[in-house]
């Protein structure tokens, strides 16, 4: 029997197996590498990771970064004044969370690079 190829040519049948064996091999090589690179293009449009990508190239600009954290807490203690205020149970717990809203703005804009050491350290930890 004889197969011509242009890499190999097989003579006989102990040649086309050991050859059919090296051939299953690469495929499984190949199957496997597919298969990796189609979970890294999965893995790469998930959306939670668009975001992070996003999140990560403007965190190189110092910046941005900075802008990105302040208006992160900000809203993290707006949510947390709303629920322990109770925001929207009178005029007076209103006012008063419209308050301290301002105030942790102020606070937060004013001493931000010190609160996030702060939480980097904090984190570190």
């Amino acid at each position: 029997m004889t197969t011509s190829n242009a890499r190999n040519t097989v003579t006989n049948i102990s040649e086309l197996r050991a050859r059919i064996i090296q051939l299953n091999h690469i495929k499984e090589s190949e199957e496997t590498e597919i298969k990796r690179n189609a979970m890294e293009i999965y893995h790469s449009i998930h959306p939670i990771n668009v975001i992070k990508e996003v999140i990560h190239g403007l965190s190189s600009n110092e910046e941005a970064a900075t802008d990105i954290k302040n208006a992160g807490l900000n809203m993290g203690l707006d949510f947390l004044i709303g629920k322990i205020v109770g925001r929207t149970s009178s005029l007076k717990g209103f006012l008063s969370s419209m308050l301290l809203e301002k105030i942790s703005h102020l606070t937060i804009n004013k001493y931000s690079k010190a609160i996030f050491d702060k939480l980097n350290l904090f984190q570190a930890n």
